[in-house]
């Protein structure tokens, strides 16, 4: 049996598939590091392609320390309430999160 905190390691801007479906049945994918749209019908044959020439932006590691400063925020003023296990629970959730090196399309 586990005991202790559960930790969970979280990136933000790491790329990750989104996708949606349709009412005829496709599924619409896009990675989120690319300015590209993937159709496949109801078979999981690729129907269409749809992408733009762009160059990624950069993550800087000004980027990375507002990211990471407006979340912390987000999440210490959320736990505010719970007084002292807030705090700490701000503090384990905070360790175990970090900004994706590298580049983001915004596309998605």
């Amino acid at each position: 049996m586990r005991r202790g905190p559960l930790q969970m390691k979280t990136v933000l801007f790491q790329s990750e598939p989104r996708g949606t479906t349709t009412a005829e049945g496709r599924l619409i994918v896009a990675l989120d590091d690319h300015y590209e749209l993937r159709t496949y019908n109801s078979s999981g044959d690729l129907m269409r392609v749809v992408s733009l020439a762009r160059e990624l932006r950069p993550i800087s590691s000004d980027d990375q320390a507002a990211t990471l400063s407006v979340h912390g925020g987000t999440i210490e003023r959320g736990m505010a309430s719970r007084g002292a296990k807030g705090a700490a629970m701000s503090k384990s959730i905070l360790e175990n999160v970090s900004v994706a090196r590298g580049a983001v399309s915004g596309f998605v």
